[in-house]
């Protein structure tokens, strides 16, 4: 099109998906597969413990153990796969299928980082000695 010829109303707008956007987007939604790979290796050292092979891979066996592995596992497939997936993916289709830009895209970064701080600060607790299990959620 012609700019000379264009009126007010054939002025394309501004894309609503920014790269700014996109790229947190992006990110959340790498975080959720991150704690997927590694909720699932934790599931698999549940199977394990239950198998009673317990002796080849450290001190599993004992009920502590198992309840930290569970409230671990539970926590990452949970809370640390579906919220980072699911923020991010809804960051992305919201302003792509709407076609307007997030209220506040700038804190996509801080979402991020707290989340991820306060999700790995969760499973530290569960790796050194707090097991109760589904109790705690």
């Amino acid at each position: 099109m012609n700019p000379a010829s264009m009126t007010s109303t054939d002025v394309p707008r501004e894309e609503a998906l920014t790269p700014f956007t996109r790229r947190w987007s992006r990110r959340l939604i790498y975080l959720s597969f991150l704690n997927f790979i590694i909720a699932g290796t934790l599931a698999l050292f549940m199977r394990t413990d239950q198998l009673g092979s317990a002796n080849l891979i450290g001190p599993l066996g004992t009920p502590q153990v198992f309840g930290q592995l569970l409230l671990a596992h539970g926590l990452g497939m949970f809370v640390g796969w579906q919220f980072p997936f699911t923020y991010g993916l809804i960051a992305y289709a919201f302003p792509k299928y709407m076609k307007r830009r997030l209220f506040s895209e700038r804190l996509l970064p801080v979402v991020f980082f707290l989340f991820m701080i306060g999700f790995y600060l969760v499973w530290l607790s569960a790796a050194t000695g707090f097991g109760p299990g589904w109790y705690f959620l």
